[in-house]
């Protein structure tokens, strides 16, 4: 999008230039056949130069404001933080199920491992919850912006 930007902003510079350069060659042509005195023709000389030159500034400062232009990478940076926060769950959810994996073939079910298990599942959906809430709010503030 702001390369797009800046070529439009180069090629507005650069017809203005030629219009500037073709208006002041008018005005010499005009001003030289209504006046053949020498002064007249550097006074048109000098504002056909004032005029490229200005041109030539304003195209200066166009293509200046467009590279000081920087895109807005939010959007990015929080799908980044999702995805984190989606791996991060994986990791743990897969961590959480190798270790019941092996527990179960090492001991025989006793009570203390269910209710381990059953800890370690309510620990899973709390961690799914804050995700889901996580995720929610990134998204409303991602709306906002």
């Amino acid at each position: 999008e702001s390369k797009t930007d800046s070529k439009k902003e180069a090629v507005a510079a650069a017809i203005a230039r030629a219009k500037a350069k073709k208006q002041a060659a008018a005005q010499a042509d005009q001003q030289s056949e209504q006046q053949e005195s020498k002064t007249d023709s550097k006074k048109e000389a000098v504002a056909a130069a004032i005029a490229r030159a200005k041109a030539k500034k304003q195209a200066a400062q166009t293509t200046q404001q467009s590279d000081n232009k920087l895109p807005d990478n939010s959007d990015v940076i929080e799908a980044r933080k999702q995805r984190k926060e989606q791996a991060q769950l994986y990791k743990q959810e897969k961590q959480l199920n190798t270790e019941s994996n092996n527990n179960n073939s090492d001991a025989p079910a006793t009570q203390e491992s269910a209710d381990e298990k059953n800890q370690l599942q309510a620990d899973q959906r709390k961690a799914k919850i804050a995700a889901a809430i996580a995720k929610a709010k990134a998204q409303k503030t991602a709306q906002k912006d």
